[in-house]
């Protein structure tokens, strides 16, 4: 007698899925379902963006062959904006925030002299 039930599921579908995202089978059967959903979303999101770059890319070669005069690569490229390097003042203070934003208290004695000589 065969048990049904309202969800069969399709393995094989699902590891050829598994696969294409990059999981092996060793991680594909540690994975619990809602952890591989996850995964296959993360894979679509990233397939979703190449195919976004590659029609951005052949617009741009259609856009480029069109002008009279080719623009610098400089001014097509735009540079990642610099960020300040945080010192270590910057970072204890963030923490010394956190903290009390979680109830801590300052355990850090201000007159203690924290070189060894």
């Amino acid at each position: 007698m065969t048990r049904s039930n309202d969800w069969d599921w399709d393995w094989d579908g699902l590891i050829v899925s598994a696969l294409e995202a990059g999981v092996d089978l060793d991680e594909f059967w540690r994975r619990t379902p809602a952890e591989l959903g996850f995964i296959f979303e993360a894979f679509n999101k990233n397939i979703e963006r190449e195919s976004n770059l590659a029609l951005l890319n052949t617009w741009m070669s259609a856009a480029l062959q069109r002008t009279k005069r080719m623009p610098l690569l400089k001014d097509l490229i735009k540079e990642p904006k610099k960020t300040k390097r945080q010192t270590w003042k910057d970072q204890l203070a963030f923490v010394k925030m956190l903290n009390a934003a979680f109830g801590g208290s300052d355990k850090s004695d201000t007159n203690t002299n924290h070189k060894k000589g």
